[in-house]
């Protein structure tokens, strides 16, 4: 029996066994301890052999967490946030973080996709990682963003975000634009909107369009601030300043909407709003301006083919010169561009219009205003005529150099039509309808029709020249006879009215015709307003009158010719005629065909006293030189006075050097004088007015006096009802005579050619 105490048991060999124990053990126990020993032995070896050779231990998995305050994170994650049954919004992510807030974060991938609805598109958007807020309806995805829709909407940003509520996404990104396409377009902003709801996109801050070009499109670009894009209303809107490149044209305004058509980029028209402007840089097409615009586009070219201006509009042309081209404002202008979009083809202007033509080298400068204008030409040339409507003004300028040398012309009018260039630089020819006036420095001019031929400086005045509609017989009968329309020119000398004239300004020429009516004025003493000569004849005080089919007046010669059944007349003094010529330099008279004439000579009477004598004469024609104060009658010239009476082939009338007092009168051809009872006839006759002595010369000469009748014969009773018989004369003739007007002295001398003679018989008295 061992002691009770722990016992140290050792062998040197296999047999022996150490076994420590602290307490007696029977030695039965000790060989099945010994037996399960060896059993567990052979287990183990059984076991190693069964399995094969032992492998190499794994080293055991780690776990490296993203997020130290994240309260859980699990790897490959999914989230579906849904309502009503319907599901909003499924995101997936490689891992998931979710805080102690319960806001959870999904990284390294992740995707977003929104189902389709009824009334709304799918769309998906894809990034880094993503976050989503305590109640999950606000995800925030960032990092490589990427945007998609079902309907081939596309974007690339830094982030998005996803509201479940708002139903939006928004992009944005702090480096860079946010970049959109689609089929046909490109966009670009600061900060991209996707309105689920209303189906459209905003662009807020630097937005940028681009309509993509193809083999049916040109490409136009659009930026503004902002921008919204509404694919559902087919327009898209451009706010704070918006700038739009199409072909050779920039447009600008505050806001500019684009219309589409029925396939997304099909660009149908432009509208304008605010401080609106159209440049091209080709054609004749400068600029548009005007505070709204709307643009109908060409669908190939989406250039504008149509605009309307409204609000201080202006169309600015283009210029071959340094100078800027012709202007048009209105309160609205309507433009119709040639197909190419370089020229105006038409256009329709109303509200205070006014066309300003540029300033050229000695031409003059001109300015249009009225109320309406309308501009037709044609698609390959573009405008070829305008027609101004409603209180007419046209206004030109010309400066010669210097103030004085400037002329300025009004013309108002119902209408004016004008054919012009296409580029509007200048306005060769205009005509001008409707109670016309026309007015410089010079002179007005009334007419219902002016045409003005701007290049030759003429202008032409008539009737306005309406076409007369159809009538019936029985309408025709109670159409009142029409109004001859008469023109009229006022200046400085004269008062010319007449159904039609020609008159160049310069003053060169003046030709009219129909029923003329001219008065001529005496000069103002004003060197500005021109001077003329008048005849003696006249006085130069007083006004003239000319009634005649037509006058022409040539400025070089200064002379004015009227014809056709001619009048001129002042007071008493009197001149008819088939043609009147006035010699305005030189103040020569000369009329022609069946003249007649009434004037006013100053006569000695028997107190040889000056008295004014009213002298009729009667001729072929008549001619009056102001310088040598001499008045010829020629052809058939007879004078008829109170101081006697003279026929003849010729009559000369010389006066004193104020022109109006007789210094005498000579008459060659079958001459015959008549005065109170006596009477002669000769081949030649001088009259001298200062001792009123008559020396005629003929082959014979002739003097007849009546003289008392025989007392034998004045004693005969005379027989009841009998006439009484002609008067006794005396004849007596020679070769020259002289005798006196207020003296019964005659003196015949027969020049020792013929033999003077006198006889006495009854006779009859002379009679023209």
């Amino acid at each position: 029996m061992l002691p009770d105490k722990d016992v140290a048991v050792s062998s040197r060999n296999s047999s022996n066994i150490w076994i420590a124990v602290g307490r007696w053990i029977p030695r039965w126990q000790i060989f099945i301890r010994w037996g399960l020993l060896i059993g567990l032995t052979v287990f183990t070896w059984f076991l190693f052999t069964a399995i094969g050779d032992r492998r190499e231990a794994m080293d055991p998995v780690s776990f490296q967490r993203a997020d130290l305050e994240a309260v859980m994170e699990s790897t490959g994650s999914e989230l579906i946030q849904s309502a009503s049954g319907a599901e909003n919004f499924l995101l997936e992510a490689t891992r998931q973080l979710t805080y102690a807030d319960g806001s959870v974060r999904f990284l390294d991938g992740v995707t977003l996709q929104v189902p389709q609805l009824p009334d709304r598109e799918s769309f998906e958007i894809s990034g880094d990682e993503a976050a989503v807020d305590d109640t999950q309806s606000s995800v925030e995805v960032s990092g490589n963003v990427r945007f998609s829709t079902a309907g081939g909407l596309a974007a690339r940003t830094e982030r998005a975000s996803f509201s479940n509520e708002q139903n939006m996404v928004i992009m944005e990104d702090d480096e860079s634009l946010t970049t959109m396409t689609r089929p046909g377009l490109e966009a670009s902003g600061n900060q991209v909107i996707y309105d689920r709801s209303e189906n459209l996109i905003r662009i807020q801050g630097n937005a940028k369009v681009r309509l993509l070009s193809d083999e049916s499109h040109a490409a136009v670009d659009i930026s503004s601030s902002r921008a919204v894009l509404a694919q559902t209303d087919r327009l898209m809107f451009f706010q704070d300043g918006a700038t739009v490149h199409t072909g050779s044209m920039i447009l600008e305004a505050d806001e500019v909407t684009a219309h589409f058509g029925e396939e997304q980029t099909a660009l149908e028209r432009l509208e304008l709003l605010g401080q609106t402007r159209v440049l091209s840089s080709d054609g004749t097409l400068r600029e548009m301006r005007a505070n709204e615009a709307t643009l109908l586009l060409d669908p190939v070219t989406r250039q504008p083919q149509g605009t309307d201006l409204a609000g201080n509009a202006l169309i600015q042309m283009a210029s071959t010169g340094q100078q800027l081209g012709s202007q048009i404002n209105g309160e609205v202008i309507r433009v119709v561009l040639t197909p190419d979009s370089r020229n105006v083809m038409a256009l329709d202007a109303v509200g205070n219009v006014i066309l300003r033509l540029p300033d050229r080298l000695d031409y003059p400068s001109q300015q249009i205003r009225a109320e309406g204008l309308t501009g037709t030409g044609a698609p390959e040339i573009g405008l070829t005529s305008l027609l101004f409507d409603q209180n007419v003004e046209y206004q030109e300028t010309l400066l010669n150099g210097s103030l004085e040398g400037s002329h300025e012309r009004i013309v108002r009018a119902d209408q004016l039509v004008a054919n012009v260039e296409p580029s509007l630089e200048s306005l060769p020819m205009a005509a001008f309808r409707g109670d016309v006036t026309f007015e410089d420095q010079t002179r007005q001019i009334e007419s219902q029709s002016i045409e003005y031929d701007v290049l030759s400086g003429i202008i032409t005045l008539g009737p306005d020249a309406q076409e007369t509609p159809d009538a019936s017989e029985a309408a025709v009968e109670n159409i009142e006879p029409p109004v001859e329309q008469i023109s009229r020119l006022v200046d400085a000398t004269n008062t010319l009215e007449a159904s039609t004239m020609t008159i160049s300004l310069d003053g060169v020429s003046m030709a009219a015709s129909g029923n003329l009516q001219n008065v001529l004025t005496p000069p103002s003493g004003d060197p500005t307003q021109g001077s003329h000569t008048m005849p003696a004849l006249l006085d130069s005080t007083e006004r003239i009158n000319v009634s005649a089919d037509s006058l022409s007046y040539d400025g070089i010669t200064d002379i004015a010719i009227y014809d056709g059944d001619v009048r001129l007349w002042q007071g008493a003094t009197s001149f008819v005629g088939e043609s009147i010529a006035v010699d305005k330099g030189s103040g020569g008279l000369a009329v022609t065909g069946d003249v007649r004439s009434n004037i006013g000579v100053m006569r000695l009477d028997q107190a040889a006293q000056s008295v004014l004598s009213m002298t009729q004469a009667t001729a072929n024609s008549f001619t009056y030189h102001e310088a040598a104060r001499h008045a010829l009658y020629e052809g058939e010239a007879l004078l008829l006075s109170g101081y006697g009476d003279l026929k003849a082939d010729t009559i000369s009338i010389f006066f004193e050097e104020d022109g109006q007092t007789l210094d005498r009168m000579e008459a060659t051809g079958s001459v015959m004088v008549r005065l109170d009872e006596r009477w002669a006839t000769g081949d030649t006759l001088i009259y001298f007015e200062s001792d009123g002595r008559y020396e005629m010369e003929g082959a014979p000469v002739e003097i007849v006096e009546t003289v008392e009748p025989d007392e034998s014969e004045t004693d005969q009773p005379a027989t009841p009802n009998q006439a009484p018989g002609p008067p006794q004369c005396r004849t007596t003739s020679g070769k020259a005579l002289t005798f006196y007007r207020s003296t019964e002295t005659v003196s015949m001398d027969g020049r020792e050619q013929l033999r003077t003679e006198s006889r006495s018989h009854p006779c009859s008295p002379l009679t023209f």
